[in-house]
């Protein structure tokens, strides 16, 4: 009788220690630090570029600057095919903004798109003829981190600088980038 005594108080204890522990499961952080992501149409055809891992990022921010006067400057390049779409926003603000005939308007500055890299062939595309609504949803910094993550929306057309009838039109852009 006391072999079965200590054998249910042995089993007893196990199922009290194995419920005591925390199952630790690793859920993968849904902003990790390469996060970017670029996804709409580009001249009526679809376009998803995203950002994988350390080593695959071809979205990047190159520049996260605060002035003096604590306007925040945010700028990021984004790799479309023959595209290098090359975003510079200041000051950098949550809410909907519009740019027209390539002018800042509501303070927000968006730079330009180069057209093949190669200096002899090269186009330069600006918002010109109608306006360009970028939208920023979200902008959060996470603890230790140099760069702001930012989420929003852009649609629009963008003209060559040399001929306004050869333009690029981005619709329905969805975009993330740290």
């Amino acid at each position: 009788m006391n072999y079965l005594n200590y054998c249910f108080i042995f089993i007893c204890m196990s199922l009290f220690i194995s419920c005591d522990k925390e199952n630790n499961v690793d859920v993968p952080d849904p902003e990790p630090w390469y996060m970017g992501y670029f996804e709409g149409t580009i001249n009526g055809i679809p376009v998803s570029i995203k950002n994988t891992g350390d080593t695959d990022r071809p979205i990047k921010p190159y520049t996260y600057i605060i002035h003096p006067d604590g306007i925040e400057e945010y700028g990021w390049a984004v790799p479309v095919n023959d595209l290098w779409l090359d975003i510079m926003l200041t000051p950098l603000t949550e809410g909907q903004h519009t740019i027209t005939n390539g002018d800042i308007a509501n303070g927000i500055e968006y730079s330009h798109i180069i057209k093949d890299m190669n200096k002899e062939t090269e186009k330069i595309y600006y918002p010109d003829k109608e306006s360009f609504n970028i939208t920023i949803k979200s902008k959060k910094f996470k603890p230790n981190s140099a760069f702001p993550y930012l989420e929003g929306t852009m649609s629009g057309i963008f003209c060559n600088i040399n001929d306004p009838n050869d333009q690029i039109t981005l619709k329905d852009v969805k975009f993330g980038i740290h």
